[in-house]
């Protein structure tokens, strides 16, 4: 399930839960640490540093909307900051 899709509406980052974490693609925008298929993408098994690397997608000027920051909040509450498998 989905946290946010891009839809040029409210969101500029399409943001979903894998097996290996959560994974971003946005905007055609990236930083240092690359999912290998795609050059615009990121995976992240933190979900603190994901809270992160969205407000770094809106300093840029991307739109991210508040339910996926507040969804990852929640989660981190409830279920921990770790996402993703252990490999």
């Amino acid at each position: 399930m989905s946290y946010c899709r891009s839809n040029g509406d409210d969101s500029d980052v399409y943001l979903v839960m894998t097996g290996h974490g959560l994974l971003c693609f946005g905007a055609g925008w990236r930083l240092e640490e690359t999912h290998p298929v795609h050059k615009d993408s990121l995976t992240i098994t933190s979900r603190t540093e994901m809270i992160r690397h969205l407000g770094a997608h809106q300093a840029a000027g991307h739109k991210v909307p508040d339910r996926a920051f507040d969804r990852l909040s929640e989660e981190v509450e409830y279920l921990g900051d770790f996402c993703g498998d252990e490999s």
